[in-house]
């Protein structure tokens, strides 16, 4: 049974509330997957919308679907997305306005939604609008082992341990160093990560602008912004740098062994 609560201006709790009604204080039931005998094995909200998958890897839809570029679609109404090829998929990710999934049949990476940064891994077709969902080329020969996205950045991890990102690069997101010719501030194709190139990453996780990484040795890696310390970094030499984790920085604490480190909005 699926219950949501708070915010559900959007729709987004998939409630018959009126739309524009503020929020909901209580847990409250979401009939629609019991009424319909479907059984969601993952959940995945962004800025004002909600994505299901079912145990037998279907998308469903709700909220605030602006720039998820779903033709026809009443956004307050709750839809299924009949992807190509009748496409099953095993994993779900969201970030502000934009949709990543994995396939369950070739491990694929499939994006939809807003592009505006790149953050969908592909070109643009339309910068004020979004994409519809599409394979992205750049991972057509490589294993997709896990995807989570920030704000407007996505993170990829490939079977062979491997980390990619592209999209917003404001804040260091891509973790690169400095801002150059190649890396600037937004990023237009995923870019293999160097300074985690001779590691083995395992898990992967996205902040609003920062990520953490956890290799194989349960060590952890935090780059991004770090205005409000969010990766755990303290002291600086520059002042000026304080709000920026520029590369992957590992984090230890106290001689403790760390299981997992969840980044959040801030």
């Amino acid at each position: 049974q699926i219950y949501g609560f708070g915010s559900n201006c959007f729709k987004q709790l998939s409630l018959d509330d009126d739309i524009g009604s503020n929020k909901t204080e209580t847990f409250t039931k979401i009939d629609y997957f019991t009424s319909n005998k479907i059984t969601i094995s993952q959940i995945a909200c962004d800025f004002n919308s909600t994505t299901f998958l079912t145990k037998s890897g279907d998308i469903y839809l709700f909220g605030g679907y602006r720039s998820k570029n779903i033709d026809g679609y009443n956004r307050y109404e709750m839809r299924k997305l009949d992807l190509f090829d009748g496409t099953k998929i095993r994993k779900i990710a969201c970030g502000h306005n934009h949709l990543c999934m994995i396939s369950a049949d070739n491990d694929t990476l499939i994006t939809a939604g807003s592009n505006s940064h790149y953050q969908c891994l592909r070109e643009q077709t339309r910068y004020y609008g979004s994409e519809e969902p599409a394979i992205v080329s750049f991972f057509v020969d490589k294993i997709v082992k896990d995807v989570c996205c920030g704000s407007r950045h996505t993170m990829v991890l490939t079977d062979d341990g491997k980390v990619y990102i592209g999209g917003d690069n404001e804040y260091y997101q891509v973790g690169m160093g400095d801002h150059s010719a190649m890396i600037g501030k937004t990023v237009r194709e995923p870019q293999l990560n160097e300074y985690l190139k001779d590691e083995n990453i395992i898990d992967i996780k996205a902040g609003y602008y920062h990520n953490v990484v956890k290799t194989d040795n349960n060590e952890f890696y935090l780059w991004g912004n770090n205005e409000d310390y969010e990766c755990l970094v303290f002291d600086f030499e520059d002042d000026e740098d304080e709000e920026y984790v520029k590369i992957p920085t590992q984090f230890t604490f106290e001689n403790k062994e760390i299981i997992a480190i969840y980044p959040g909005f801030y």
